[in-house]
């Protein structure tokens, strides 16, 4: 069987982010781990998704089971 090259491998990226994100909060209590946490959620829940933004996209995910509003 041939093996294609991977353009993207999400196990690594994931294990990247996990790796960061320890390296964030080493050293936090858990308390500050936690506010930490919240303040990071909070700050995407504010980004518009990239959907949203763009009309092309929000049209070409729409469909009767997965409403867009």
């Amino acid at each position: 069987m041939d093996e294609k090259a991977k353009r993207f491998d999400a196990v690594r990226m994931m294990r990247d982010i996990r790796d960061a994100l320890s390296e964030e909060i080493r050293g936090m209590s858990s308390a500050e781990e936690l506010a930490f946490l919240r303040d990071r959620l909070r700050a995407t829940e504010r980004k518009p998704s990239r959907t949203a933004e763009d009309p092309v996209q929000r049209k070409r995910h729409a469909s009767p089971a997965c409403p867009t509003s």
